[in-house]
């Protein structure tokens, strides 16, 4: 009985380590059935170690949150470098995140957040430093970025400022005017979402970020969207700079550009992660309390450095995925990117390898006709 028990939890690893998708869905060997194997070996060992009952609710709990992971669907978020600066703005609060160093020729020369620089000739601005950044780029493109309170607060700027600060006064004659509208969740029309003025030499156009919702992830598609609903972009210049810059963060990239996807269910996919960090941990845990119970020195160091490298590579990864994102100058780094996911994965599945190789070492100990009686309550760990 033991000894089938054993081999349910190694074969549930392997299912658990080996994805083979069809259509991107994990038809063959598909975690949950591995999860299930787990928590069905582990109920013949939860009175020999602590660790192993542990193990056995995360198991169980990995059953469910694993689920997801069955079809990898992916949502496109767009281009690489617009979710880069979405994510990190959304992360630190820093505005200037969202101002693009190159679009085609335009390249950003410097950004102000001086309360003066934007009120002048300005109405209807955030009153804080950190809510507004004008940056200028090398063609004499303008972007301004307002950010407030509440969405609201920013249609209603937006309105005031291309009827006040923006009319055909500004301009002149022969001005050409473009606009959009946005409606309420029952459908009433509020503000304008987009306006575009200008002439042969000027533009101006006026952009309302509508935003991503977390609870909703089908959101994430929206074109135009991004982390804040409360930020209003202004851009000034040519009308082929302005044309740019606009199609830029409504997603229109060129072809060949790096992309962005995400799986909609990333959050329960992250808990899952967590959880099944977790599970390997008291796994190793228990087979080391066991060994160290039992005499097997070398079995017990071989657990405990196993499930310490386990730990950090997998820290590490998560540390790494995120940073790939939110690190300044990503751009520069891109050849070694893909380099550096690659042996990532590679390392994490080697060392997922070794835990199996652990499992499979301490079969016959887990095999052991007195596996199933309770260890002393100053051996178990």
């Amino acid at each position: 009985m033991q000894k089938n028990a054993s081999r349910r939890i190694l074969w549930g690893l392997v299912f658990v380590l080996f994805d083979i998708r069809f259509n991107s869905i994990d038809l063959i060997l598909p975690d949950f059935i591995g999860y299930i194997l787990i928590a069905q070996g582990l109920r013949e060992f939860v009175t020999a170690q602590r660790a192993f009952r542990k193990a056995r609710y995360l198991a169980i709990l990995m059953i469910f949150l694993s689920l997801p992971n069955l079809v990898d669907w992916q949502i496109d978020l767009g281009e690489r470098r617009l979710f880069k600066g979405n994510l990190r703005s959304f992360l630190t609060g820093d505005l200037s995140a969202l101002l693009p160093r190159q679009i085609d020729s335009m390249t950003l020369v410097s950004t102000a957040t001086e309360s003066e620089l934007i009120d002048r000739g300005r109405t209807a601005n955030p009153t804080k430093d950190k809510d507004h950044v004008l940056g200028e780029y090398s063609d004499g493109t303008t972007v301004l970025i307002l950010r407030y309170p509440s969405s609201e607060e920013a249609l209603a700027a937006m309105q005031a400022k291309y009827e006040e600060d923006y009319g055909e006064g500004y301009f002149g004659q022969g001005v050409a005017i473009q606009g959009g509208k946005s409606t309420s969740g029952d459908g009433d029309t509020i503000f304008t979402r987009r306006a575009t003025r200008e002439t042969n030499e000027r533009a101006v156009s006026l952009w309302w970020n509508r935003g991503w919702d977390w609870w909703n992830p089908w959101s994430w598609t929206r074109p135009g969207g991004g982390w804040c609903k409360r930020n209003l972009t202004i851009i000034e210049g040519t009308p082929d700079s302005v044309a740019t810059f606009q199609a830029f963060r409504q997603n229109q990239d060129k072809p060949g550009a790096i992309r962005v996807t995400i799986h909609p269910l990333f959050p329960i996919l992250l808990i899952g992660g967590i959880i099944h960090l977790l599970l390997i941990w008291h796994l190793c845990s228990g087979i080391l309390a066991l060994a160290t119970s039992s005499g097997k020195e070398r079995l017990a160091k071989l657990a405990k450095r196993r499930r310490r490298l386990y730990l950090t590579v997998t820290i590490i990864g998560w540390v790494f995925s995120v940073l790939l994102f939110i690190a300044p100058r990503f751009d520069t780094i891109q050849p070694r990117t893909f380099v550096s996911f690659t042996i990532r994965d590679i390392i994490q599945f080697i060392v997922l390898l070794l835990i199996i190789g652990l499992m499979r070492k301490s079969l016959p100990l887990l095999d052991s006709s007195d596996v199933s009686q309770p260890v002393p309550i100053e051996n178990r760990s």
